[in-house]
């Protein structure tokens, strides 16, 4: 067999191919006796591959040998019957294998690795600020529930989220609401907010309260006070929690209300409101914290007591 020359015309596309087989396993001699076994259209004896690939003939052997146990080449019979020959796997076979093996490596450790890690979790709590904002922040939340969907609304906010929360319940997502009002056909399981004045939640927090809790993981509240709005959006569990304990609180009282309002115990309505009010001002004004407090305070008055400018159509729309 005549002598081989390596492929000056290939250089780039055989160091590329080099680097690229060492980062699934091969050593840098592997990669290289591989690359010529590729490019050779009969098998080659160790001395041959070695004049190719450039691969010291002291370690071309040990290579090779590695290179069958891989499964990426294999022995035959030389073309003097008499020294062993080598050919590459085919090409197409030899990347589908790669392929699965690395599917396989990469599936196994998404099944072991999050259960072993205990990485520090970090959480992060954003005040917001405008309609908008808490609006499409509210929305985005309720996009990211895969198994439950709790919220706290208002009609006029029913509205914006209703066709959010009708894409979720075709999703299989288990959607609970309580309404502080009138709203028809609200997807999902629906609670109306007839015990207890809504009235009485909205001088709590001088506004209309929103709450949305995603799969237990993240959840935002909202204030529209006025024509001004606020919000906290956090993945903080303890946060979490208490918007959800809030929500879930409001839905016990209704079942509770409906029971007691069907054996005749109206006054026991009245008394164990009354003291859930009491618990729930002291909750509500410490989640809002800070931020309310500042999007709560009166609007001074400008230079030559002027009155502050009347609210947009836009907010009085939005309050009807």
């Amino acid at each position: 067999m005549g002598e081989r020359t390596v492929r000056v015309e290939h250089a780039e596309d055989d160091q590329r191919a080099q680097e690229l087989l060492k980062s699934v396993g091969m050593s840098a001699y592997e990669a290289r006796c591989f690359i010529a076994l590729v490019g050779s259209a009969t098998p080659l004896n160790g001395y041959e591959v070695a004049k190719v690939s450039g691969v010291p003939r002291s370690a071309v052997y040990e290579s090779l040998q590695k290179l069958v146990a891989r499964g990426a080449a294999l022995m035959v019979a030389g073309h003097d019957g008499t020294s062993a020959s080598f050919v590459s796997l085919p090409v197409d076979t030899f990347i589908d294998r790669l392929r699965n093996q690395l599917s396989g490596t990469i599936d196994g450790l998404a099944s072991i690795l999050p259960s072993m890690s205990n990485s520090l979790r970090s959480s992060v709590v954003a005040h917001l600020t405008g309609r908008i904002q808490v609006r499409d922040r509210f929305i985005g939340v309720m996009e990211k529930a895969r198994s439950s969907c709790l919220m706290a609304v208002w009609p006029p906010g029913a509205r914006e989220v209703h066709e959010t929360a009708g894409l979720l319940v075709r999703r299989g997502v288990e959607v609970t609401s309580v309404v502080y009002g009138e709203v028809d056909d609200f997807p999902g399981n629906t609670y109306m907010h007839r015990f207890e004045d809504p009235m009485l939640l909205r001088d709590v927090v001088r506004g209309r309260f929103y709450a949305v809790v995603a799969d237990q993981q993240e959840g935002l509240v909202g204030i529209r006070e006025g024509d001004r709005t606020w919000g906290l959006w956090s993945d903080d569990l303890a946060i979490v929690n208490l918007i959800q304990q809030f929500v879930l609180q409001d839905i016990t009282i209704q079942e509770m209300g409906a029971v007691l309002e069907k054996a005749g115990q109206s006054a026991e309505i009245t008394r164990i409101l009354a003291d859930h009010h009491e618990r729930m001002v002291r909750a509500m004004r410490g989640l809002a914290g800070p931020a309310a407090e500042a999007e709560s305070k009166p609007v001074a008055k400008r230079r030559g007591g002027r009155r502050p400018p009347p609210r947009s159509a836009e907010a009085v729309a939005y309050e009807a």
